[in-house]
């Protein structure tokens, strides 16, 4: 009965992700501005909000008790990382021109992509990979190997389901290859939980992406995020270059979580150690 009621919950999460931007969209004037891209934003919060509700109401369980002690250390360095790593690919590839948007305009972009994307991606992270991994083993990081592919594999399919109708998701050669990568992006970010035994890395590598897009560089008639960024690249998309990209940001992220536990782990033992010899 826990998983079943887990799914649904899941279900009833996935339902508002969808239902609530467009129903924002709706009722906000429309611009093909900031006023658009403040309308899709502002539906995050909402949907968390209404998840947050649903389970104090199902269980008086609090969104911080599921999610987990938050490390700032990692968040800020896997931010640091993957802002670094993209903007090293970004400027690989070329083609990179000042955005002809208004000044105030990209200020007001930025000032929205800053309010709202860690919402954005905290909600989908929670969705996709908390809520997953609640619902579908008995322990989110101790769980058989079996039960661990089935939860990765039905979470990382439906993630990249729902980004095929993403502006980007077009630009690949095909479907097949648009549900790859974010496939594989989604299944990144769920194995990052597992090197880390916490959300916070992948929690990080999402927003740091998803700010870095919104704000800092945009690929011209891309718009899944409609805002205007300060760079605008104009080279032709590369499927492969893509995939690169991707498989680069999996093997550093991965090392430095990796490096990052392993060292935590040792302070804790030699603190520990040190209180049994005082």
């Amino acid at each position: 009965m826990r998983i079943y009621y887990t799914l649904l919950l899941i279900l009833s999460a996935l339902l508002s992700l969808v239902a609530v931007p467009t129903i924002a969209y709706i009722m906000i004037p429309q611009d093909g501005g900031n006023l658009t891209y403040l309308s899709l934003m502002i539906s995050y919060p909402i949907s968390l909000s209404l998840i947050a509700w649903a389970l104090k109401k199902s269980g008086k369980i609090r969104l911080k008790d599921i999610y987990g002690k938050i490390d700032y250390n990692l968040i800020a360095i896997i931010f640091i990382a993957t802002i670094i790593l993209s903007s090293v690919f970004s400027f690989a590839e070329g083609n990179i021109f000042f955005s002809e948007r208004d000044g105030l305009e990209v200020l007001a972009s930025a000032i929205i992509s800053f309010a709202f994307i860690p919402l954005q991606c905290f909600t989908e992270e929670f969705i996709f990979r908390i809520l997953f991994q609640k619902a579908m083993l008995k322990d989110s990081f101790k769980s058989s190997i079996p039960s661990k592919a089935i939860a990765l594999v039905l979470s990382s399919a439906i993630f990249a389901s729902l980004h095929l109708f993403n502006s980007e998701a077009l630009l690949f050669n095909s479907t097949f290859s648009s549900f790859s990568y974010y496939f594989l992006s989604g299944a990144f970010l769920f194995v990052l939980t597992y090197i880390e035994k916490g959300y916070n890395a992948a929690f990080s590598y999402h927003t740091a992406n998803n700010l870095f897009i919104s704000v800092f560089l945009s690929r011209e008639g891309s718009n899944t995020i409609p805002s205007s960024s300060i760079f605008v690249t104009k080279s032709n998309f590369n499927a492969n270059f893509a995939f690169l990209s991707l498989v680069s940001a999996i093997v550093i992220t991965c090392a430095i979580v990796l490096a990052y536990t392993k060292a935590r782990r040792e302070q804790i033992d030699e603190k520990e150690q040190k209180e049994e010899n005082s």
